[in-house]
C-alpha cells in the first residue's frame, strides 16, 4: 500500500538545538520529551501513499445550524440540488380563538454573505407541503421527502414564494403563507384538546423550500432564528412561533472532476479510510518525532473551473477520525474529537502523531482511520487533491520526522 523512498537532499532539514525544543513541547505529551536534546536534529522521511481506499456512508441533514436550499450545476463537482424542510411549533400556552382570517407570515433568516452559485442571478422559490412524516434528529440523505406539488386537486399545496431580491440586507425575508395549510394550522392551533401537540406533530408533516428552475445557487437558511408570525386581524395581537423541526434534503449528481484527482465531500460521498498500520511499523521507536500527512489541492482546477460571478462556499474542514465506528455517519458528522487539517503553504497537513503514538506505545489500532470533509455547520462543501499519478511535490504522502542518530 505504501512506497517508502530515500529523503532527497532537500528534505533534509537540520534544525538548531533551540528549534527542536520548541517543536518538541509544542506537541502533546508521548511525542518526545520537554527536556533539551543534546546537539541533535531533524531528518524528514517523505513516505508516497499509492492507494486512498474511498467509502462513503448516508449523513444526517437535519437539525444543523444551516440548511442549504437552492439548485446549482457545478462544472467540476456535479449538479446541487437541495430543499429545505421544516416545521414551525405551536406554542403550549396558546390555545384560542385565532380567526381564519388572520395573517400567517413567515419570516425566514439566511446567510447572505455566503452563497454557492451564480451570485447575478436572483431566482424565485416556493413553499409546498409535505407530503411524509419526518424528524430532524433522524433524516438522512437517502431519505425520500414527497413534496406536494400544484397538482394536488382540491387541496392547495403551494404555500407561499419569495425572491432571492427579497431577502434584506440583514438577511431576513418575509412572506405570506395562504391556502389549506394556513386554515389547518389555525385549526390545531385552536384546538384545545390534551394530546393537540401529539396530534400536530404526528397529523401535519410540515412544508419544504423548493428551487425554481429560475434558481442558479445554493442558500443557506438559518431555521433556528427563522419565524412564523401569526397576525389577529382582529386584535391586532402577533404571536411569534419558533421552528419546532428543520432538516434538508439533497441530491448531487454527475461533474468532471480530473482523472486521477482524489475528491471529497462533506455529505460523505465519498470520504476516505486509511490503514497507518504499516506505516508506524517503520518506526523507530526511539527517534521517531512527529508524523503529517499531506495533500495537495488541485488549486488550478478549482480556479478556472468558475466564471467571474460563481463562487462556492468555502471549504469545508478536513478531518481524520480513529476508527473503527459502529455508526460512521454520526460519528463523522458530530464526533467532536476528531483532528482537524491545518492550511500551510497552499498543503493541507494532518498531524498524525498522536495517531502513530498510540499503536506505538499503546494498543490502538490504526488500521481504520477515516479522512473526510467535516458537514460544516450544513454548509455543502467539496475539495479535489491532487492523487497517485502527481509530482513528488502534489503526491499524497506521509513526513516523518525523526531525530537524527548520532554519529560515534
Amino acid at each position: 500500500m505504501f512506497k517508502k523512498i530515500q529523503a532527497v537532499p532537500i528534505g533534509q532539514l537540520i534544525f538548531s538545538l533551540v528549534v527542536l525544543f520548541a517543536l518538541v513541547t509544542c506537541e502533546e505529551s508521548g511525542t518526545v520529551g520537554a527536556g533539551f536534546v543534546n546537539e541533535s536534529g531533524i531528518v524528514i522521511e517523505t513516505i508516497l501513499i499509492d492507494e486512498l481506499p474511498v467509502s462513503s456512508t448516508d449523513p444526517f441533514t437535519g437539525k444543523l445550524t444551516y440548511s442549504p436550499i437552492g439548485s446549482f450545476n457545478d462544472p467540476l463537482f456535479g449538479n446541487i440540488e437541495a430543499f429545505g424542510l421544516f416545521k414551525p411549533s405551536i406554542i403550549k400556552a396558546n390555545i384560542g380563538d385565532l380567526p381564519t382570517d388572520s395573517e400567517a407570515i413567515l419570516r425566514l433568516n439566511f446567510d447572505i454573505d455566503n452563497v454557492y452559485g451564480n451570485r447575478s442571478v436572483n431566482g424565485t422559490f416556493k413553499v409546498f407541503r409535505v407530503g411524509d412524516l419526518w424528524r430532524g434528529s433522524a433524516i438522512k440523505m437517502s431519505d425520500e421527502i414527497e413534496v406536494l406539488d400544484a397538482s394536488g386537486g382540491p387541496i392547495q399545496n403551494v404555500v407561499g414564494q419569495f425572491s432571492y431580491a427579497d431577502i434584506d440586507t440583514t438577511g431576513f425575508v418575509e412572506f405570506n403563507l395562504e391556502g389549506n395549510w394556513k386554515s389547518d394550522f389555525i385549526e390545531f392551533y385552536n384546538n384545545d384538546d390534551l394530546n393537540r401537540d401529539s396530534l400536530y406533530r404526528f397529523e401535519d408533516y410540515g412544508l419544504a423550500i423548493v428551487p425554481e428552475n429560475d434558481v442558479d445557487k445554493v442558500i443557506y437558511t438559518r431555521f433556528s432564528t427563522s419565524r412564523l408570525l401569526l397576525i389577529n386581524n382582529t386584535t391586532a395581537d402577533t404571536t411569534s412561533n419558533i421552528m419546532l423541526d428543520w432538516a434538508y434534503d439533497i441530491d448531487v449528481t454527475g461533474g468532471e472532476v480530473p482523472d486521477g484527482n482524489i475528491t471529497l465531500s462533506n455529505t460523505f460521498n465519498p470520504f476516505l479510510t486509511i490503514n497507518f498500520t504499516p506505516i508506524a511499523d517503520q518506526l523507530t521507536n526511539n527517534n521517531f518525532v512527529r508524523a503529517e500527512l499531506v495533500l495537495s489541492p488541485d488549486s488550478t482546477t478549482l480556479e478556472s473551473s468558475l466564471t467571474g460571478t460563481q463562487s462556492r462556499t468555502e471549504n469545508p474542514p478536513f478531518r481524520v477520525q480513529l476508527g473503527p465506528s459502529d455508526d460512521i455517519a454520526y460519528d463523522l458528522g458530530f464526533n467532536a474529537t476528531n483532528l482537524r487539517g491545518v492550511i500551510e503553504e497552499g498543503l493541507y497537513k494532518f498531524d498524525i502523531t498522536g495517531l502513530f503514538n498510540a499503536y506505538l506505545f499503546g494498543e490502538s489500532d490504526i488500521s481504520e482511520i477515516y479522512l473526510y470533509a467535516g458537514q460544516n455547520q450544513g454548509y455543502i462543501g467539496f475539495n479535489t487533491f491532487l492523487g497517485f499519478n502527481a509530482d513528488l511535490n502534489g503526491v499524497p504522502k506521509v513526513l516523518i520526522y525523526n531525530l537524527e542518530e548520532s554519529k560515534e
